[in-house]
C-alpha cells in the first residue's frame, strides 16, 4: 500500500526533522505502508522570523505547495513539523497506521487525524452539527477525500493581508457559528476559548494567519461530512489517551532533564 507523504517544514532543524521523518517512515514500512515523500521548506529567509512580518505565508500553504507535486487522485498524508515537536507523535503514528488500511478500503471521502471538539460552547451549528474538527498538524486522506482537500485549497486566499481579510469576512458571513467562535478565539480580552497566543499581543497579520488555519480545519471537516464522508480519529479511546499522556510525560521529563545543571 502506497501513500504520498507531504512534510511542511516551518521551524524544526534539518537534523531533527530528518531523524523524525526516518522514524515515522520506518513505523509505516513495518506495517506495509510505503511512502513517496515530498518535503516543502517553508522556513523564513535568513534574518526573518517565520511568525512575523514581512515573511508572508499561510500555515497550510506548505501542504498545497506539496500537493501540486503529487499525482491527482493519489492518497496522501500531510503533516507539518509541529507534529514532531509539539505532539505525542509516536502514539499518533501507531494509531494512524491502523487507520490507513481502512481509508484505502473506502470509496467515500475519508480522512484520518486527531479530532477535537470545536468548542465547548452551547451553540447551534447547522454547517457542522458534529461540533468537532480534524486538526491540520497530521491528516491522511483517501483519493475521494483528496478531492475535497484540493477543492478547499483552491478556494483559499493568497498570503497578502488584504486578500486574507476579505476572505475571512466572506467566510464569517456564510458561517455564523464559526464567526462567533472566531470572535472568542481571537478576542483581546481573556476568556476560556481564547487562543493562548493572544497573551503575547500578536500582530494583526499573525492573528489572520491563525484564523485561516481555524477556518480551514472547520471547513475541511464539515465539507467532508456533508458529502457523505467520515473522519477516523487517531486519538479515540481510553488506551490511546493513556498512551498519549505517557508520551507527553516522557517528553516533558526529557526536556526537563536537558536543562538541569550538570
Amino acid at each position: 500500500m502506497k501513500y504520498w507523504l507531504i512534510v511542511a517544514q516551518y521551524y524544526a532543524s534539518d537534523r531533527q526533522l530528518r531523524r523524525c521523518r526516518a522514524q515515522f517512515g520506518a513505523v509505516l514500512a513495518r506495517a506495509g505502508v510505503f511512502v513517496e515523500e515530498v518535503l516543502v521548506d517553508m522556513r523564513a529567509p535568513v534574518g526573518q522570523e517565520a511568525g512575523n512580518e514581512p515573511f508572508p505565508f499561510l500555515d497550510v500553504s506548505g501542504y498545497f505547495a506539496g500537493l501540486e507535486r503529487v499525482p491527482q487522485g493519489a492518497p496522501v498524508i500531510v503533516l507539518n513539523d509541529t507534529f514532531f515537536t509539539k505532539h505525542p507523535w509516536r502514539s499518533y503514528t501507531k494509531s494512524l497506521v491502523r487507520m490507513l488500511k481502512v481509508l484505502a478500503s473506502r470509496d467515500n471521502p475519508c480522512a484520518a487525524g486527531a479530532v477535537f471538539p470545536t468548542q465547548s460552547l452551547l451553540l447551534l451549528d447547522e454547517q457542522n452539527p458534529s461540533r468537532r474538527h480534524v486538526c491540520t498538524f497530521l491528516v491522511a486522506v483517501n483519493p475521494a477525500g483528496r478531492i475535497v482537500l484540493d477543492e478547499l485549497g483552491s478556494s483559499l486566499p493568497g498570503p497578502q493581508e488584504d486578500e486574507v481579510g476579505q476572505w475571512l469576512r466572506l467566510v464569517r458571513t456564510q458561517h455564523p457559528a464559526l464567526s462567533t467562535m472566531l470572535d472568542l478565539h481571537f478576542a483581546r480580552e481573556p476568556n476560556p476559548w481564547q487562543w493562548p497566543g493572544m497573551a503575547g499581543e500578536p500582530t494583526d497579520r499573525l492573528v489572520q494567519r491563525k484564523a485561516v488555519t481555524v477556518v480551514f480545519e472547520y471547513l475541511f471537516s464539515s465539507r467532508l461530512l456533508a458529502c457523505g464522508g467520515m473522519v477516523l480519529p487517531i486519538n479515540a479511546g481510553t488506551r490511546q489517551w493513556i498512551a498519549e499522556q505517557c508520551e507527553r510525560l516522557w517528553l516533558r521529563t526529557k526536556r526537563h532533564l536537558k536543562v538541569l545543571p550538570a
